[in-house]
């Protein structure tokens, strides 16, 4: 079948598109110059007309054959203002309504003509008379009288569309027509076709317009404007009416081109306020326009300036677009804004503006600089003039809307609004001026607005803004003139090549079609006008691809076809291979229907992202990765490429890695606050130990975009789904059935082609039908981005909008045998698969990123960049699918398949297998069987490897990040939508992301990491010298190890952002660098690789080097005697500022450990190790500029290292957090330490790092173990309940715990972890996903199987440095199981089988020939023999003095050896005895010991088991846990014959609850023979004795019983005494000689205030009656203690606002007092002043209106409303808002004044003037005031000019500071910034003169050093005659106490 292609038809065709390139997209559109329109007639979908006479109104005439308008009184042109529902009312109004669909078309028409045909008139008018009729859009939503629906078919003269017309309403008008003789007399009329008329009506802005807010069912409402009513024939009239016919239908007729939207290159805004005018705004969210004031042109072209203290405010848009791909200029050009509000003074809301748009040639500047977008600044812009004959476009007015601009705004699609420019006239006037052949051809529009106001639009960076999308970007629309011919092809016969071949058009026909009249014409090849030319250059035989074949007719080369030639290759599918024992996650369902209902987190509201965390599966090569979501209709694979990176250079053009130096001040800050440490301060205030306030410099990790594979089918007709990633073989693969086919994708990222592969298959032939697309992430800027096409390639491109990082990502579709089609999608953006059986996508991508100081780029173009990710495509594409996935599978398997682990777990394969969600559900609830807890536990373990492998290659150029490499959020600045910026995060995460990396076995994968480490020195160096004075010369080119030391911080980058944070809390910890290169060390410990030793080595040098000389000093009283590292927190809890901490100096003795070790295995070349003699704190003393005081005093690493006694135990035996602490989280003292974390379970375990991950706390030196054991119980528990916590804080206390040697807590841990941080794609979550809890699992499992940190003492004293722990944390839980393939510290790879416990099976294999030493911690290793092969090892067992024992022998490099228990003969068990207590408390561990007979005996081991499990639990090694009351039995079975055992039964008691008060009740006197008894109330309610005795202190007084019945025997005091639980209560008992006459009270009477304000206090008054009552005691009693509270006094204390009775009871008798309690009053602060100010100026014309502002003083004022007054409101008046109206010429004083009853007031004088009269004149004048010191308040020396001024107003106010005028004389008062300022004043003199007087002030830093007593500085000197006069004032305002800050007045040249 031959090949058809034509400039009409889609599929193969790329058609009428230069040779070159089919070029598509984000930025360029198609550039087919053939283009076609079609005119299509559509007729109302409804229509009728609205008739409000009488009755009629309330009916619809949706069946009327005429459609009637008729203008009534008053009522508007469209009767819009009417909307009575009244039947009686006669006014007579007609208004036609027609609804047009124009659903069918995706684009606005260019051009759209609404038709009527007018039938006749109603009333009188003369024949020859005209008139017209008006069209505007209504909305048929928004309906009068409450209706909910005024549609064209059901709406009435009632119910209708309500609006109303002003300036923005678009309203198009008829040509006058007129009357004729035709009276329209009724609805019976016959229609003579002769005497009817078309009376049309241009509506294509009115369709733009609609259509470009969403609008394409459009309603017209039809008006006539003579008040004549007149009819027209309805769609039923043309039909029904006699004598009608179709065509007089109501009709719109639309012309429609192809389109196509091209957004911006680039943009900018221009902007002319002070030092804004050299600035750039090209990466800002909008465009703005703003007219300045004065008669500068529309744009404000005139208006040049570079002065930054000129004040003149004005904004110019700048806009691009890349037209290179059009031969010819757009037929029509339509320039789409989006308005996103207004800025500056309020608005009217229903205002208006129109903005205007002019070209401009930015290669002719006003400067010198180049000044297109991305450059220019007002000070330096294009350069251009308007005149009359300049083409320009100017919108449709506007309203401003109540909406004002923010850069924080969020956007609300209601309130942005489409501003539409016809600008085909501007930019055919452009492309007449581009030279023929031509190849760039981009335009640059300016914007300008035509009413002074500051209106702001959408950029293409708008997406920065919530709620904005990309449809809000400026968007030229460009349709094609349709050319005179169409080219058509069929053939050739062969299209599909094998490599090699030659490309033959054997069979290609070429035809021409005129489009005039159709004719078709044969062309035949040749040079001729009628011939045609055939371009087979892109065609490349020797590489597998598309190319497209271009066709030209030579009448004109514009006119083209294309077509697709294919070179191809069969493909093999090699196939997975068996992959049963691989290690999978699968899952059942696509990503949106897995459970994502896990916590979010921080920056995952958004439900997208959330489920992408949840639920994707991730792939990568340590360069690019992806993440399936397996989505079946559209599937969606999430990109990553690890450079993508904002902030750095080109964020800004002083970026310094976020250095601040004003506060580092060379290290004297932290100098200055250490002193004080030193001096005895607990803490400092460490405020300027900060930086990185620049978010957009700092920048953050972007997730590049998504890769979309749309099949366009449903998702629910799909069956045998199956999504799962493939551990063992790195890839990821979705199956499922749909409609008899079976699809396949699969996915992976080969690391030695460095492409992503995706293979999709159908399993029957044509079936795999998709689009493929690439968009980036909306959420980040961009400049220049495009989307292109070419053959079988997509690449999306450009420039990062934040930085100038330049991005290429490229997909190269192959279609297996070349079987299907490849076209270009019918969006411009993605490559269309057709009829395809097989398909290979090869995805690369890169960025122009090097991790090089200081540039951080290649240097490359980005022609350079697209040449690189070019080839990679084409070289894997060449290599072709089978061979890149068994190069990708053997790399990823030679690494994962280093380790294996076996604990008895099922797997994907085993039967009754669960999917892995379902597995986590399981394990989550409890309900999980053994072996699948097992399959859990080992999965998660191996994902942590594979997500190592993914994320961090030994070729990377980045370490893996907070997320690996995998994201899906993006923007521009730092802390924005990414969570902590997906950074390198270094007080914790970053350096866990590594710990598993080397004792897993993948060593290698930690070179990025050393090589970020190595890239961290020279930037760092620059943060050590401004924050610690550690200056090194030349810190670009000084060797590592050469400089004075370098710094980091917490938060880093790409971009050697070494700064501390904006906030020192987090911010500050220069410990990171010690800390990230622990990681850097342990590579060395594992490798023993001497090259590596060398870089290691030279790190660690140097850093120590920068510790030593510039960080340690001795302590201060608050820390003791040791060294410090000076100011300090402890991440990330307690107190700011203190002297060092256990955090810090943990870390730096590690460093300097690891420092020495390193030096003296390079034989100490530096001579740098030392020793301790004469070895003092002292050493350290330096003077105040940093210097040491004894420059040869020893400061070597040895003595250092001894002097910082990191460890201290506290009163609780906790390890101290800080060196104050007593018992936990207390000081010594016994007060709180501040900041601490009460609940003790503080994510961050900082003090710990000595326990793990370093060496300083081990289980060889107990003291320091049992100290961190208590702290991680503390840490870790509540009671005896384990915690919860984040998932990176859990993989950290797994290892921790597993370094004690606490296996079963280490498991509950891992339990924990997967239970409550585990995202159904085992993705470890915070929340959010944070990757580091995954590697810290892997770690852990690590560490509870094999650790090597450690350092075993013999008894002889020999050192056994990090020997081999076998077993050393090992779980109840995993008893039995093998791991191989872990790698031990020396470069011993370990394999170890163990069974019941205990290791059964050592394999070792020695890499590098060292000693080594091995202790079986479960197993003794005094039982275990070594061999080497079958030959016996001579190893010796030695043994320390807590008796544990190490197997240690030589070895030889490349060997493996077998350890083994001891072969023995076997001695049978004759018995087994059970020893321990036989009592304990609920909730009690006892320790029970099996003695098992005879003690020879081979096989020792016992099992336990309890009879009882409620009562108590038994583990493995005999630790009873009681659980309840009760008797249980306790057995040990004997493992070698279980017909021996022996048990204990052991007594459980209820926990005891202790008493904890007695309260004694009863009468407090008696007489002599009375009787009581007392009651004894015992808490808690729950203790367990609560048994009462009682006592009495003097039997002879009064006796009591057991019961607490007393009985009084003689006069006199008595304590009875109730004692429980050793706890007492008294009651005192006065016992009188006879009982007295009671008399008893009769009232009580209760007085005092019954109005209280919250928080007040009254003192109740209870009058007992009678006098003489026998008991007179009162007990008093609140109703309602929230409200008011009473004490035993009657002091009554209100609560909050409410009533409350108050109760006083005596002797049985109650009175009462009822109390209101009020709200307490906001505290009053009164006005002090106001000051009225008129920024605009002073005079004002008549008609004309300014804004006055008063401004309240103080700005906390309580009531800052105001109140205006005009002294002559016949000259102008003001209303409510200080909106000053001018009325005649003339002088009026504005005055506002307080309401608050202060009368403050303040007033301006306003100078009306009359346009007809002369008015006064209006200078302007610049005064130099000179300097003023940041901080302070100057006076201002008016000019000569102003003398004898009549009034003056500050106008405008500058930005460092501000200007008043207080008591009469003018100041500045300077703010906290310096640099230059300005303000305004204006003056208005006797004769009406005003002077606007500019004055120039420079804000300049506070001079240190100076001080005149008066706390303020200096004064500053002036010269000439003004000195004395101020000198005077000076002197005369110091002699009474006032204080002067003088401005000096700069010399003039």
């Amino acid at each position: 079948m031959p090949l058809v292609a034509s400039c009409a038809t889609v599929g193969m065709l790329l058609a009428g598109l230069p040779a070159s390139a089919v070029a598509v997209g984000t930025t360029r559109a198609a550039a087919s110059d053939a283009s076609s329109s079609t005119t299509a007639t559509i007729t109302p979908s409804a229509d009728t007309t609205l008739q409000t006479w009488t009755s009629e109104k309330n009916s619809s005439m949706a069946s009327k054959p005429y459609i009637g308008a008729l203008q009534g009184p008053s009522q508007g042109v469209f009767g819009e203002k009417f909307e009575s529902t009244d039947a009686a009312d006669t006014t007579d109004l007609k208004t036609g309504l027609l609804t047009f669909d124009l659903s069918a078309y995706d684009h606005a028409p260019d051009s759209a003509t609404f038709a009527m045909t007018y039938l006749g008139y109603r009333g009188n008018p003369t024949a020859t008379d005209t008139d017209t009729i008006k069209v505007t859009p209504v909305d048929t939503t928004v309906c009068t009288n409450n209706a909910t629906d005024c549609g064209a078919n059901v709406a009435t003269g009632a119910t209708k569309p309500k609006f109303s017309i002003n300036d923005s309403s678009f309203v198009a008008e008829s040509k006058p027509f007129e009357y004729g003789t035709t009276v329209y007399a009724g609805d019976a009329i016959t229609v003579v076709p002769a005497n009817t008329k078309k009376v049309t009506v241009d509506v294509t802005e009115i369709v733009r317009q609609q259509f470009a807010e969403g609008k394409k069912v459009i309603t017209l409402a039809v008006g006539e404007t003579k008040k004549t009513e007149v009819r027209f024939a309805s769609s039923e009239g043309a039909t029904s009416l006699n004598g009608a016919t179709a065509d007089m239908a109501p009709k719109l007729t639309v012309s429609v081109s192809a389109k196509d939207d091209l957004k911006p290159s680039a943009d900018t805004t221009l902007q002319a306020w002070a030092s804004e005018k050299n600035e750039k705004k090209n990466t800002a969210a909008y465009i703005g326009a703003l007219q300045p004031e004065g008669d500068y042109g529309d744009f404000g072209e005139k208006f040049k300036s570079t002065d930054v203290h000129d004040v003149t405010d004005a904004k110019m848009g700048l806009m691009t677009f890349d037209l290179s791909d059009y031969t010819a200029a757009p037929e029509h050009s339509i320039l789409t804004l989006t308005y996103l509000g207004y800025a500056g003074a309020d608005k009217t809301a229903t205002a208006t503006d129109k903005v205007k748009v002019v070209a401009v040639d930015t290669s002719r500047c006003t400067g010198t600089a180049p000044c297109d977008p991305d450059n220019a600044t007002w000070a330096n812009r294009p350069d251009f003039e308007v005149t009359d004959t300049t083409k320009t476009a100017t919108s449709h007015a506007f309203a401003y809307g109540s909406k004002k601009y923010s850069d924080g705004m969020t956007v609300e699609s209601g309130n942005a609004k489409k501003v539409l420019l016809d600008v085909s006239d501007v930019i055919k006037a452009e492309f007449a001026k581009f030279g023929t052949g031509a190849t760039e051809k981009k335009i640059t529009l300016a914007l300008g607005e035509l009413n002074k106001s500051d209106m702001r639009f959408g950029s293409k960076e708008v997406t920065s803004l919530t709620g904005a999308t990309e449809a809000m970007q400026p968007t030229l629309s460009v349709t094609k003139k349709p050319k005179a011919y169409t080219l058509s092809i069929e053939g050739p016969t062969k299209v599909k090549y094998q490599k090699g071949e030659a490309f033959d058009k054997a069979g290609l026909v070429v035809k021409v079609t005129s489009t005039a009249d159709g004719t078709v014409k044969t062309l035949t090849e040749g040079n001729g006008e009628d011939n045609y030319t055939i371009d087979t250059s892109a065609f490349d035989s020797a590489s597998i691809g598309v190319y497209p074949i271009t066709v030209k007719y030579n009448k004109d080369p514009e006119i083209a076809a294309s077509f697709n030639a294919y070179v191809i290759a069969s493909v093999e599918d090699g196939g997975d291979g068996d992959t049963s024992k691989d290690d999978w996650l699968w899952y059942k369902q696509p990503a949106s229907r897995t459970d994502a209902t896990a916590t979010a987190g921080g920056n995952y509201g958004n439900p997208d992202n959330n489920r992408w965390q949840q639920t994707t599966l991730p792939f990568g090569n340590g360069k690019i990765g992806g993440t399936v979501w397996g989505e079946v209709s559209r599937e969606r694979v999430t990109f990553n490429e690890e450079t993508l990176w904002t902030g750095g250079p080109g964020s800004s053009t002083s970026y310094n890695g976020g250095n601040n130096e004003t506060k580092g001040q060379n290290g004297a800050t932290l100098r200055a606050l250490n002193k004080q440490l030193a001096n005895g301060a607990e803490t400092v205030n460490p405020g300027n130990l900060t930086g990185g306030e620049n978010a957009a410099e700092q920048g953050n990790y972007l997730n590049w975009g998504d890769i979309y594979l749309d099949y366009g089918f449903n998702d629910t007709t799909v069956t045998e789904y199956r999504r799962d990633l493939n551990l063992s073989k790195g890839k990821a693969d979705v199956t499922f059935k749909h409609d008899g086919v079976t699809y396949t994708r699969e996915y992976f990222a080969s690391n030695p082609d460095n492409v992503m592969v995706a293979r999709l298959t159908a399993s029957k032939a044509g079936k795999l039908n998709f689009n493929v697309s690439m968009p980036t992430n909306t959420n980040y800027s961009k400049t220049g981005e495009t989307t292109t096409v070419k053959g079988d390639t997509l690449t999306v491109k450009g420039a990062l909008g934040n930085n100038g990082l330049l991005y290429n990502s490229q997909i190269k579709v192959v279609l297996d045998n070349g079987e299907g089609t490849l076209s270009e999608g019918s969006d411009g953006a993605s490559l269309k698969v057709s009829d395809a059986k097989a398909v290979t996508l090869y995805i690369a991508a890169a960025t122009d990123y090097k991790q090089k100081y200081p540039s951080y780029r290649t240097g490359e173009t980005a022609a350079a960049v697209n040449t690189r990710v070019a080839k990679v495509v084409q070289a894997a594409a060449n290599k072709g699918y089978t061979a890149v996935k068994k190069a990708h599978i053997d790399d990823h398997s030679a690494i994962y398949d280093r380790v294996k682990i076996d604990l008895g777990q099922s797997d994907h394969s085993s039967e009754g297998a669960v999917a892995t969600d379902a597995l986590l559900k399981a394990y989550q609830r409890g309900s999980a069987t053994t072996a699948q807890k097992r399959e859990l536990e080992t999965l998660v373990y191996k994902y942590g490897r594979y997500l190592t492998i993914g994320s961090s290659r030994e070729n990377s150029q980045l370490p893996s990040n907070l997320q690996g490499i995998w994201s899906v959020t993006a923007g521009d600045n730092a802390h924005g939508n990414t969570p902590w910026g997906s950074d390198f995060h270094m007080n914790v995460n970053l350096q866990m992301n590594y710990w598993p990396t080397y004792s897993a076995n993948m060593g290698e994968l930690a070179e990025p990491l050393i090589e970020y480490v190595e890239g961290l020195v020279k930037p760092g160096r620059v943060t050590a010298k401004v924050y610690a004075g550690a200056e090194t010369t030349n810190p670009e080119t000084t060797p590592i190890g050469k400089g004075e030391g370098y710094m980091a911080h917490t938060e880093n980058t790409a971009y050697g952002w070494t700064a501390p944070g904006q906030s020192f809390s987090w911010g500050w910890s220069p410990a990171a660098v010690p800390w990230i290169l622990q990681n850097v060390y342990e590579a060395y410990e594992y490798s023993g690789d001497p090259a590596l030793l060398d870089r290691v080595y030279a790190l660690l040098k140097e850093e120590s080097h920068f510790y030593v000389n510039y960080m340690l000093h001795k302590a201060g009283s608050s820390s003791g005697d040791r060294l410090t590292t000076g100011v300090a927190y402890s991440p990330e809890q307690g107190p700011l500022g203190t002297d060092g901490n256990t955090y810090e100096s943990s870390l730096v003795w590690q460093m300097l450990n690891d420092a020495i070790e390193a030096a003296k295995a390079k034989g100490d070349p530096d001579r740098l190790v030392g020793n301790t003699t004469d070895c003092s704190t002292d050493n350290w003393a330096k003077n105040d500029n940093g210097n040491f005081t004894d420059a040869n005093a020893n400061r070597s690493w040895s003595c250092a290292k001894s002097l910082l006694k990191p460890i201290e135990v506290g009163d609780s035996g906790q390890i101290k957090e800080w060196y104050f602490e007593g018992a936990l989280g207390k000081k010594k003292d016994g007060s709180a330490i501040s900041g601490y974390q009460a609940d003790n379970q503080h994510r961050h375990m900082s003090h710990l790092l000595g326990l793990f991950p370093g060496d300083l706390i081990t289980i060889d030196n107990s003291e320091y173990m049992d100290a961190a054991k208590t702290s991680l119980r503390y840490r870790c528990f509540k009671g005896n309940v384990l915690q919860s916590n984040t998932g990176w804080a859990i993989g950290q206390r797994i290892n921790s715990w597993a370094r004690t040697g606490d296996g079963n807590t280490t498991y509950q841990l891992v339990e924990l972890q997967l239970k409550n941080a585990m995202y159904a794609n085992l993705f470890d979550y915070h929340a959010p996903f944070q990757i580091d809890g995954n590697f810290g699992n892997t770690s852990g499992v690590d560490e509870m199987l094999l650790q090597s940190n450690s350092t075993f003492t013999d008894t002889d004293g020999k050192k056994y440095v990090n020997y081999t722990n076998i077993l050393p944390a090992l779980p109840d839980a995993w008893a039995g199981g093998s791991v191989s393939g872990l790698v031990a510290r020396g470069n011993f790879t370990v394999g170890t089988t163990w069974k019941n416990g205990k290791a059964t099976e050592v394999k070792l294999t020695s890499n590098k020939g060292k000693q080594a030493a091995v202790k079986i911690t479960a197993g003794g290793a005094q039982n275990y023999e070594v061999k080497n092969g079958d030959t016996a090892v001579n190893a010796k067992v030695v043994t320390n003095a807590d008796g544990a024992s190490l197997l240690v022998f030589d070895t030889t490099a490349g060997t493996t050896y077998t350890i083994t228990k001891k072969a023995s003969a076997n001695v049978p068990v004759t018995g087994v005895t059970v020893t321990g207590a036989n009592t304990a408390t609920a909730g009690d561990t006892v320790t029970l010991t099996a003695t098992v007979a005879p003690a020879n005996a081979t096989d020792k081991s016992v099992t336990w088991s309890t009879s009882d499990a409620a009562v108590a639990t038994v583990n493995a090694n005999g630790v009873v846990t009681t659980k309840k009351a009760g008797k249980v039995t306790i057995t040990a079975t004997s493992n070698g014959d279980k017909t021996k055992f022996g048990s204990i039964e052991i007594t459980v008691s209820a926990a005891t609850v202790p008493v904890t008060s007695v309260t004694v009740a009863g009468d407090a006197a008696m007489t002599v023979d009375g009787e009581q008894t007392l009651t004894a109330t015992v808490a808690p309610a729950n203790a367990t004795d609560k048994t009462v005795t009682w006592k009495s202190s003097d039997a002879t007084v009064a006796t009591v019983d057991a019961n607490g019945k007393v009985v009084a025997k003689k006069a006199g005091e008595v304590t009875i005494t109730a004692t429980a639980g050793d706890v007492s209560g008294t009651l005192k008992i006065t016992v009188s000689d006879k009982a007295p006459t009671v008399i008893p009270v009769q009232s009580v009477t209760v007085t005092g205030k019954q109005e209280l304000v919250e928080g007040a206090s009254t003192t109740l008054t209870a009058t007992v009656a009678p006098a003489d009552a026998t008991d007179k005691t009162v007990t008093w009693k609140s109703s309602d203690e929230s409200v008011a509270t009473v004490d035993k006094d009657g002091v009554v204390t209100a609560k909050k606002a409410g009533t409350v009775t108050i109760t006083a009871t005596a002797g049985g008798v109650s009175g009462t007092l009822h109390i209101t309690v009020t709200a307490k009053p906001v505290e009053t602060v009164p006005v002090t002043s106001v000051e009225v100010t008129v920024e605009a100026g002073t005079t004002v014309s008549v008609g004309k209106t300014l804004q006055a502002t008063a401004t309240v003083k103080p700005g906390n004022a309580t009531n800052k409303k105001v109140t205006w007054k005009s002294s002559d409101e016949s000259i102008a008046t003001v209303d409510a808002n200080g909106v000053i109206t001018a009325k005649k010429a003339g002088k009026v004083v504005i005055t506002a004044t307080s309401t608050d009853g202060t009368d403050k007031s303040g007033s301006v004088e306003i100078t009306v003037t009359d346009e007809t009269k002369p008015t006064p004149d209006h200078k302007s004048v610049k005064a130099d005031t000179g300097d003023v010191t940041a901080g302070k308040t100057g006076t201002v020396t008016e000019p000569k000019d102003v003398a004898g001024w009549k009034s003056r107003s500050i106008i405008k106010q500058g930005k460092l500071g501000k200007a008043e005028i207080a008591d009469g004389t003018l100041v500045y008062a300077a703010g906290d910034k310096t640099g230059d300022d300005s303000f305004v004043v204006q003056y208005t003199m006797a004769d009406g003169t005003v002077i606007d007087v500019t004055y120039s002030v420079t804000v300049k830093a506070a001079e240190t050093g100076k001080n005149d007593g008066d706390g303020k500085g200096d004064g500053v000197a002036k010269t000439g005659a003004a000195v004395g006069t101020l000198a005077g004032l000076g002197l005369m305002l110091l002699a009474v106490g006032v204080s002067v800050v003088m401005i000096r007045r700069k010399r003039s040249a």
